[in-house]
């Protein structure tokens, strides 16, 4: 079957080739251009259309300004593209100082759903970082998607995805073969990462095949290292980034009552009361991603991360000074709560006049704030409910850590006003700790080891499903 011929104009005007009837989103994401695909593919996000410039697709007709859905146009003509979509790395920063294993060497990963983090310890202990967006965004936003696509047959396919990218970011960091590499993340993106089949934590009881650590050659993985750790978990919705965080934080050591929120799509929440450790994870959704929001965009280059509303005019800022490209979780909670201030929100979450115009072509719509006020609801309801569930009052909690890309840029004032985390508490944001656990265990196989043990000793608490957290998350949509 004659092949044709797909030129694509991204700034790189790279060419590609495909058979006809091949789906344009799955031609992209096989010549490494990351599709962001937030409702999996189902044509109703529209995230993933591109400029037809010339040449015809089958099964999808362009609309008033000629974008077509990538993941719903095969191909049928020799035809030439062009494509916009948010790139850029993401956040591999912390806000934590810990100390790290001189002498020796290794590489550290963060498989997280949105982004993927690496850095490098050489032996004097100094460190080096890079990060990029995960590619198997073409598969959906969230890890549900993700477990479809598998059950579907495209575990392979996710597979060769993440790994392909982390070895990449490995090139970026280093051309010599490292001793070891540390891999942190949730469970479902470490099964994918194995090469293992999340299937069964897509449906009820949510049995993960492993949660204990996994290890290989970097032979078997076609990784450039010695050795490759995969790090604990603790359940099917908590883990090693969690448990990673946990041991960062020193949380299982603390003589005090502290809450750790992770804040993303899953929504993993610890309690930690004098080192008993409890946890849970509520669906978010991707809001809190960047995702599912109709300019959303993740922690990249050029997203709003900074907002405010002054006698009405919009002032922003963006991560690394870059043009607008979109608005990231954290512009999205300042966003609200500047409408809240000037009295364009009310409580119900009705937006007045209905959109909020920032610049350009980027906005926050009634939807935005309806997907919002659906994390931010799970998210407390989650802490609620884990409070209780450890008998601890929540204004008698020491500390609040909030880690993640969002927890990194979030002006916690504002997430307080719009009810995403509890007033009158001592919070924190510390980044992404963890990338900064697995770089601790370099060198240590004793700390997987007591990583291990901590995630044996989680007590998992499960919140679907219960008459108390239906009635807290329809409470807590308010603002």
């Amino acid at each position: 079957m004659e092949q044709k011929i797909i030129t694509v104009i991204d700034g790189e005007n790279r060419i590609i080739r495909a058979k006809p009837g091949d789906l344009l989103s799955e031609v992209l994401s096989d010549n490494g251009i990351t599709v962001p695909a937030v409702c999996a593919g189902y044509g109703s996000c529209r995230k993933c259309s591109v400029k037809l410039i010339s040449g015809k697709f089958s099964g999808e007709t362009p609309d008033s300004d000629g974008m077509i859905r990538s993941c719903k146009a095969r191909v049928l003509t020799d035809a030439i593209i062009g494509i916009d979509f948010h790139s850029g790395s993401g956040l591999t920063e912390t806000k934590i100082d810990a100390k790290l294993r001189i002498g020796a060497d290794g590489i550290a990963v963060d498989i997280g759903t949105t982004t993927v983090a690496a850095a490098l310890l050489s032996k004097d202990g100094s460190t080096k970082s890079a990060s990029a967006l995960n590619p198997q965004a073409s598969f959906g936003a969230d890890v549900i998607s993700r477990i479809d696509a598998c059950s579907k047959g495209s575990l392979n396919k996710l597979t060769s995805l993440i790994r392909g990218c982390i070895i990449k970011l490995i090139s970026e960091l280093t051309a010599e073969k490292v001793r070891e590499i540390i891999i942190s993340g949730n469970t479902t993106m470490l099964h994918i990462f194995c090469g293992i089949s999340p299937a069964g934590m897509g449906t009820f009881p949510f049995t993960p095949e492993f949660t204990a650590p996994k290890h290989f050659s970097g032979e078997e993985l076609g990784l450039n290292a010695e050795s490759v750790t995969v790090l604990p978990c603790a359940s099917a919705f908590i883990g090693s980034d969690i448990i990673a965080g946990i041991y960062a934080l020193k949380l299982h050591k603390t003589d005090k009552r502290i809450l750790f929120t992770d804040l993303g799509t899953n929504g993993e929440t610890v309690i930690s009361d004098r080192g008993r450790l409890l946890c849970a994870s509520t669906a978010a959704g991707p809001a809190l991603e960047g995702a599912g929001i109709e300019c959303g965009t993740g922690g990249v280059s050029g997203a709003i991360n900074r907002l405010s509303i002054n006698n009405g005019k919009v002032s922003f800022s963006t991560i690394g000074g870059a043009l607008p490209s979109g608005i990231c979780s954290s512009g999205l909670i300042d966003a609200a709560a500047e409408l809240l201030k000037s009295g364009k929100l009310d409580e119900t979450g009705y937006l007045d006049g209905g959109i909020l115009r920032i610049c350009r072509n980027i906005f926050i719509s009634q939807q935005d704030i309806r997907q919002f006020q659906l994390a931010k609801s799970a998210v407390y309801s989650g802490i609620q409910m884990l409070c209780k569930a450890a008998g601890i009052p929540l204004e008698s909690l020491d500390t609040v850590y909030v880690a993640g890309g969002l927890g990194y840029y979030a002006n916690t004032d504002n997430a307080v006003k719009t009810g995403l985390l509890p007033e009158n508490l001592n919070i924190s944001a510390v980044g992404n700790t963890s990338l900064l656990g697995a770089l601790m265990c370099i060198g240590s196989p004793e700390t997987v080891n007591e990583m291990n043990g901590i995630a044996e000793s989680c007590e998992t608490v499960s919140l679907a499903g219960t008459a108390e957290f239906s009635e807290l998350f329809t409470e807590n949509m308010l603002f």
